[in-house]
């Protein structure tokens, strides 16, 4: 660590703050030298005309010479004053500009992936409408899902979820392939975390209900049965470059209307930008 430190303050006083300074310093005494040259050869020929008396040369010399000398001395001092703050600021212009190069990257690299999510395979979960809870027939298909990308997508596994309550998931069951614009039917089965032994029975809408209605209180507030539950469905595929990717959509269920449908997770929309935190 000492070491190090000490490499870094090598670094600094050898290749920025001496550079830094002798430069400053060499631009500021060469205009006092030029000055005190002048008023040297001055001197030299006010001594040559006799103006100037060979007694009074030296008293003549250090009149000219000393204010030429505190003033070298003087611009010596502020430069090496002054040399750190303007590494200083060097430095911190190199950062901003770093840092503005840096989100034009970033800027680029949006565009590149919002492009490159044009092409590829956009899966949805939809339903085939709610079904009727009153009729004691089961085995109709409840969901299916749509493939609105330009690619196909292999392998598709919905991922399950779990009820409100905690006693109860939704299976899904997965396709080996969706091409584009297709919109195949998928199985579901309900399990029962209390009794994990029982055999689940596929497209037993019986069992979907017990799943929606798990933690739902019909003696609740009134503005709690109005409420809908929403559940967040995460739709894993490959693409065709063999590459993992998902999709989520919402399962809806409205409990006035007893209705089930999906929508759209706000985050998956293109554009879509995070509230700020206050």
């Amino acid at each position: 660590m000492e070491k190090h430190r000490a490499e870094r303050w090598r670094d600094f006083f050898f290749h920025r703050f001496l550079p830094q300074c002798w430069g400053d310093i060499k631009a500021s005494v060469a205009e006092q030298v030029v000055g005190a040259t002048l008023a040297l050869l001055i001197l030299i020929a006010q001594i040559q005309l006799g103006i100037v008396s060979k007694d009074a040369i030296r008293v003549n010399l250090l009149a000219i010479m000393w204010p030429y000398v505190a003033l070298i001395g003087i611009f010596i001092l502020y430069h090496l004053v002054r040399a750190p703050w303007l590494v200083s600021n060097a430095h911190l212009e190199k950062y901003v500009d770093l840092a503005a190069r840096a989100e034009e990257t970033q800027k680029e690299l949006e565009d590149a992936q919002s492009r490159i999510y044009d092409g590829r395979p956009l899966l949805v979960l939809d339903t085939l409408g709610t079904p009727r809870w009153d009729d004691e027939a089961s085995g109709e298909y409840t969901f299916c899902i749509s493939n609105k990308g330009r690619r196909s997508a292999r392998w598709v596994q919905p991922e399950s979820i779990t009820s409100k309550g905690g006693r109860y998931r939704l299976h899904f069951e997965s396709t080996a392939g969706i091409g584009q614009n297709e919109r195949p039917c998928i199985g579901h089965w309900v399990e029962d975390i209390r009794a994990p032994e029982l055999i689940a029975t596929t497209l037993d809408k019986h069992m979907l209900r017990e799943f929606i209605y798990d933690g739902y209180d019909p003696n609740a507030d009134i503005f709690e049965k109005l409420a809908l539950v929403r559940w967040e469905v995460v739709i894993k595929f490959r693409d065709t470059d063999e590459s993992v990717k998902s999709d989520i959509t919402h399962l809806c269920y409205d409990y006035q209307s007893a209705c089930l449908y999906t929508t759209d997770a706000p985050y998956t929309e293109r554009g879509f930008k995070p509230p700020s935190k206050p």
